[in-house]
């Protein structure tokens, strides 16, 4: 009984710290864990368009090329410039605070510019990895995935968009 009594009193200590590491405020909280509600059990509010989700032809394989194996949850966000790193910045947070709990999430990064050698977007990305301590987890199932927009709806016929079971442009998220 006294190391039951001794969890009592330091799980709030042990929670606190990892908030402060993972610099998450309690709003930040309440909307990570509003947001895994809506992974696990999906709502058709964070769906894709219904006619997003009919041009899915391929399915969950249709993932594969680009390693996502589709087995788990898949939280897509959409990025169009740097203006948008901020909410990835608290994204890759949540992905952590999931990790840590053994929930596996896949967090897919479509950038919507057109891929090139020269993209400081994709750069920047790299950079929030590292500062996250993510990188680590880049390309790895219940991971973290970077794919171009153009690159998947050429190959897959809204493969990612209708796997997705939470998705959003960055610009649609509060």
């Amino acid at each position: 009984m006294v190391n039951a009594g001794a969890g009592f009193r330091h799980g709030p200590l042990t929670a606190d710290l990892e908030l402060r590491q993972l610099e998450l405020t309690s709003l930040d909280l309440q909307r990570i864990q509003s947001l895994l509600s809506v992974l696990v059990y999906p709502h058709g509010s964070l769906r894709p368009h219904d006619e997003v989700l009919a041009a899915n032809r391929k399915g969950q394989s249709g993932l594969w090329a680009f390693g996502i194996s589709g087995d788990y949850p898949i939280l897509m966000v959409k990025l169009s410039d740097l203006h948008d790193l901020p909410l990835l910045e608290l994204l890759l947070r949540a992905h952590t605070y999931w990790r840590n709990r053994r929930l596996a999430i896949d967090l897919v990064i479509m950038l919507e510019q057109a891929s090139s050698y020269d993209d400081n977007v994709r750069h920047q990305i790299h950079r929030l990895l590292l500062r996250s301590k993510s990188e680590g987890w880049l390309n790895r199932r219940g991971g973290l995935f970077i794919v171009y927009a153009d690159q998947m709806a050429s190959r897959s016929d809204s493969v990612g968009d209708g796997s997705a079971c939470c998705y959003r442009p960055a610009a649609g998220i509060a």
